[in-house]
């Protein structure tokens, strides 16, 4: 297998085992004693079995031959509700209890509800699921068909496929975890897409006193459709691959993206503060709520004269904040100015944020230059490469 596997082959790795695509024929492991004999090790036989005859002792000077899988070789597979679904390489006098037995046995944990044999040409054999269950790993073990009267172990073609049912697993139910400022902080059950966030919060007993909830997170798994944590670096070249970004964006995007970090959108000073329903959210299994304390400061920082931690009172706007700070600096834009708010990390207009304990407060130097587009970079260019011309047409009527 490939040290950096692509998305389909962890798929493949999931559904059809890992060896799905495995360039290497691990049953048919030649090994070349010194004698001029030969023996042959069967490496998923083994693993399955622990039988030493698949598994030969080692003389000094042997050689072992690994042979290269064959485009195209004959395989056999077992699939569906078993310990570990694979394919294999068919190797002659294969019978159907092996197969079962490279697959580790049944998911005994899954409610299984029927198996067969699906043979190259279309036939398609019932079998005792019973029986199945019953194969362990232990060479003699005999398997029928369905209402066959028979015990005879099947011997398998190429290409056979055995193939056991199960009833699909839904989880209705789900937890979530709320902590910090609330009084009984830990893990509550919830009923996905029903429990809402409010209920959550009463379920764990309410805020604390020093609780801050407008400044809460919640955050959320991020999977695929297969269910399984989203591969970002996937995630991130899949998004950008057909992407209409100019070359200035492509730096927020990349910034943006890496801090993808699975956080919910809601407005929590609507639903905590003003106690606004409206803004409530129904939760998902594995969410995680976390609830600041009130820190009681607000955090003021660069072109402003002191910057620090400042108390925060209520009904204190902007303009008090930089009172409180000594003011703007010398070399503040104050045009740029933004309040970063402590949860989202957003970046607010002072006249559209409300201020709350645990934001911040930025203050931008003035540019050096001003180049906001790239006409004014070129712009810019144009009059250096000019001035450059100027002064080297000036150099040569003097020399002259």
């Amino acid at each position: 297998p490939s040290k950096n596997p692509g998305y389909r082959e962890r798929l493949g790795a999931r559904y059809f085992g890992a060896r799905e695509m495995d360039a290497r024929a691990l049953r048919r492991v030649l090994v070349q004693h010194a004698d001029g004999s030969t023996s042959r090790a069967d490496i998923p036989m083994y693993e399955a079995t622990r039988d030493a005859r698949y598994d030969p002792l080692l003389r000094e000077g042997d050689i072992i031959i690994v042979p290269h899988r064959e485009v195209g070789a004959p395989t056999i597979a077992v699939l569906g509700a078993v310990q570990r679904p694979g394919v294999f390489d068919y190797v002659e006098g294969d019978k159907l209890t092996d197969l079962v037995r490279m697959g580790f046995g049944l998911d005994n944990a899954r409610q299984i509800t029927q198996a067969e044999l699906i043979r190259a040409g279309g036939e398609t054999v019932q079998l005792d699921v019973d029986q199945l269950r019953r194969i362990g790993p232990a060479k003699g073990a005999s398997l029928r068909a369905a209402g066959s009267g028979s015990g005879e172990d099947i011997t398998l073609r190429a290409g056979d496929r055995l193939m056991v049912y199960a009833v699909p697993t839904r989880v209705e139910g789900g937890s979530a975890v709320v902590d910090g400022e609330v009084l009984n902080p830990g893990t509550y059950p919830i009923t996905p897409g029903t429990t809402t966030l409010t209920e959550l919060v009463r379920m764990a007993g309410g805020f604390t006193a020093e609780a801050w909830p407008g400044l809460a997170e919640l955050y959320r798994r991020q999977t695929g459709v297969d269910g399984f944590a989203l591969d970002q670096d996937r995630e991130r070249n899949r998004n950008f691959e057909k992407s209409n970004l100019v070359y200035e964006d492509t730096l927020y995007w990349a910034i943006g993206s890496r801090v993808r970090e699975g956080q919910v959108a809601v407005d929590f000073h609507r639903l905590f503060v003003k106690g606004d329903g409206t803004a409530n959210v129904t939760l998902r299994d594995g969410d995680i709520l976390l609830v600041p304390r009130n820190t009681g400061t607000v955090y003021v920082y660069g072109q402003v004269q002191s910057g620090g931690f400042v108390p925060w009172r209520e009904g204190m706007d902007f303009d008090d904040f930089i009172a409180r700070a000594g003011g703007f600096g010398e070399s503040a834009d104050d045009d740029r100015a933004a309040v970063i708010k402590g949860n989202t990390r957003a970046w607010v207009h002072p006249d559209d944020a409300v201020i709350e304990p645990g934001d911040m407060i930025y203050v931008p130097h003035e540019p050096l230059v001003r180049l906001s587009t790239t006409t004014d970079i070129l712009a810019v260019a144009a009059a250096i490469v000019g001035g450059l011309a100027g002064v080297a047409g000036l150099v040569i009527s003097v020399t002259r």
